[in-house]
């Protein structure tokens, strides 16, 4: 348990082993006299399988690091920089075919940012400023791709999906990362399935819903968040909820 160091016939130290409580050897490196990382090191599973490889400079991980599956792949590689990830970190699958590229500054997401599957053909795709999303977006989601625009983190603008086959799924407006105004929903075919209406992200006036052949289902009907109507019928609350409300 704890730190083993190894000196050399001057007196340095050659080497040093950490182990767990169970008495396994989880680190190996070079421990200066003060009890800080330095030089190369290399991280094991308790199995004794390599988890990582690199360098620490003042106890920090610095450099070049590359960490491995348990089966002996990678799963990522990139650098530090006092400790922090810093410029482009690559992120793999069990097959070895790329699942996330993404850039840091300082240990903060910044620059661009692609995910993929395990085919190789990308989920998302974006940048990153200061650790928030900004600009276009892209999402693959089940059967539909999502685009729109980010604002410090925040979704702004006009965001729309699209079904598998290129045809509108959803158009929408954003504020400050609400919803905002009208915001449609449509079927394969093309007809309009729900349409919505929000003031920053308050659920406002007639909320429609429609089958595929175009027929009216339901109507209801919001103010300040709260369902008032249904079909134009008027909902009766309980005295609680309406306390609530009010």
């Amino acid at each position: 348990v704890g730190i083993h160091r190894f000196y050399d016939t001057t007196g340095v130290v050659e080497n040093a082993y950490l182990y767990n409580e169970a008495g396994q050897k989880i680190s190996e490196g070079i421990i200066d006299e003060q009890g800080r990382r330095i030089g190369s090191w290399t991280d094991f599973y308790p199995s004794e399988e390599i988890r990582a490889k690199g360098s620490y400079q003042n106890n920090q991980r610095s450099g070049s690091w590359t960490f491995y599956y348990i089966s002996g792949g990678i799963e990522q590689k990139g650098r530090f920089e006092r400790g922090r990830y810093q410029g482009l970190w690559n992120w793999y699958y069990h097959n070895r075919n790329m699942w996330r590229e993404e850039s840091y500054f300082n240990g903060r997401e910044d620059g661009m940012y692609v995910e993929y599957d395990r085919a190789g053909d990308i989920l998302t795709k974006g940048d990153y400023i200061s650790g928030e999303k900004e600009g276009d977006w892209i999402y693959q989601v089940g059967d539909h791709e999502e685009r729109g625009n980010y604002i410090i983190g925040l979704r702004e603008g006009v965001w729309k999906y699209f079904f598998n086959d290129g045809s509108i799924k959803y158009v929408g407006l954003y504020s400050q990362g609400n919803p905002d105004k009208r915001h449609k929903y449509y079927y394969p075919s093309g007809g309009l399935k729900e349409d919505q209406y929000y003031e920053l992200g308050i659920r406002e006036r007639n909320w429609k819903k429609y089958d595929e052949d175009g027929n009216l289902l339901m109507t209801i009907t919001y103010k300040n968040n709260a369902e008032q109507r249904i079909n134009g019928i008027r909902i009766r609350l309980p005295e609680s909820d309406v306390t609530l409300i009010r």
